[in-house]
């Protein structure tokens, strides 16, 4: 590995690290914005959020002399950006936010967690076929991890696989 890959992978586990530590802040901070200041509410937190974070995107991109305009250029690419922004990213956001505000940011971000099942069962009514086997093993680590995280259910592996092994 050369120094720049390795700089460049430096950089990408860090960004990566990083982004977590915000995604896990921002839910926090969204309890607490929603429990102490009743006027914000989630729309308005999810607006102020992809907007900030547009905005933040096109700085850095005019800093190092990207071209953040060029995909409008190809309607292809454009059409792609809005439905996806539409579509994924904008109401990934709205509902995230509003889980925090009717809940915590614990119970959102469990359920937030639970987004590869949504994936997983696209795929497969969509294209018709099973998922693979590390998608499969993924999905139950998934639930595993979520179901286990609970502080309300007393789970345990063994008795998730009881009726498999029991006969029943």
């Amino acid at each position: 590995m050369t120094s720049a890959q390795s700089h460049r992978t430096w950089l990408g586990v860090t960004f990566a690290i990083v982004s977590g530590i915000a995604f896990g802040l921002s839910g926090v901070a969204a309890s607490t914005l929603f429990r102490y200041y009743p006027l914000f509410d989630a729309l308005w937190l999810s607006q102020v959020r992809m907007v900030s974070a547009g905005l933040i995107l096109l700085l850095i991109s005019g800093f190092t002399r990207q071209h953040p305009f060029a995909i409008w250029q190809h309607w292809h690419s454009a059409r792609q950006v809005i439905i996806y922004g539409l579509f994924g990213t904008i109401p990934v956001q709205f509902c995230y936010f509003l889980a925090v505000q009717a809940g915590n940011a614990s119970i959102a971000t469990i359920l937030q967690y639970l987004g590869p099942f949504a994936i997983v069962a696209y795929y497969i009514l969509r294209y018709r076929q099973l998922p693979r086997r590390s998608e499969v093993v993924g999905m139950i680590l998934a639930f595993i991890g979520v179901a286990s995280s609970l502080p309300t259910v007393n789970f345990k592996v063994s008795q998730f696989l009881q009726p498999f092994y029991s006969g029943a």
